[in-house]
């Protein structure tokens, strides 16, 4: 009776494990979602402004331009 006590233990404890890693792949996904979701968003604002952020000194954005092949 004992033994099969302490296997109903083992086989929760392993269920809840399982439920843990399970809830660990959730959230793995989640943020990589919210990771995508912030690319994307920075991808659409760099198309629409341009690589030029409003902080760029004009010495920053001639050296880009120059490394870039651009003048």
């Amino acid at each position: 009776m004992g033994e099969l006590m302490a296997l109903e233990m083992r086989v929760t404890a392993l269920e809840e494990k399982a439920v843990d890693e399970n809830n660990k792949i959730v959230d793995a996904k989640n943020k990589m979602e919210a990771l995508d979701i912030l690319l994307a968003s920075l991808e659409a604002y760099v198309e629409e402004e341009g690589d030029d952020s409003p902080e760029d000194s004009p010495e920053d954005v001639k050296e880009r331009g120059c490394s870039t092949g651009k003048t």
